[in-house]
């Protein structure tokens, strides 16, 4: 999940910087590649809609839609977003480690 690669990201720039330029950092450094992935599988689901099978263009209508949603919005907006309010319990289970103020 691409989820994971951007909270990675931040995670490892919160070692040596303020969790907020962390978070700004480690979406700023994931944005381009994770972007490029959703317009991707996007336009891979999207194909199902050329079929001739209702099922499968209302399948591949809906799930594009749902990976635009979560590329353009969930992504850049609502998971920063959580992790500051979350602070240092946004990273929970992992491994405890320094966050700088």
């Amino acid at each position: 999940d691409y989820n994971i690669f951007m909270i990675s990201s931040i995670w490892k720039n919160s070692e040596k910087l303020p969790l907020r330029k962390a978070i700004t950092e480690g979406v700023g450094q994931t944005g381009g590649v994770i972007t490029s992935a959703g317009l991707i599988l996007a336009g891979t689901f999207g194909v199902l809609t050329t079929l001739p099978i209702q099922l499968l263009v209302q399948f591949g209508l809906i799930t594009a839609i749902g990976v635009l949603l979560d590329t353009f919005i969930v992504r850049p907006f609502l998971v920063p977003s959580i992790t500051v309010l979350l602070g240092k319990w946004a990273f929970w289970p992992g491994k405890k480690h320094k966050m700088t103020k």
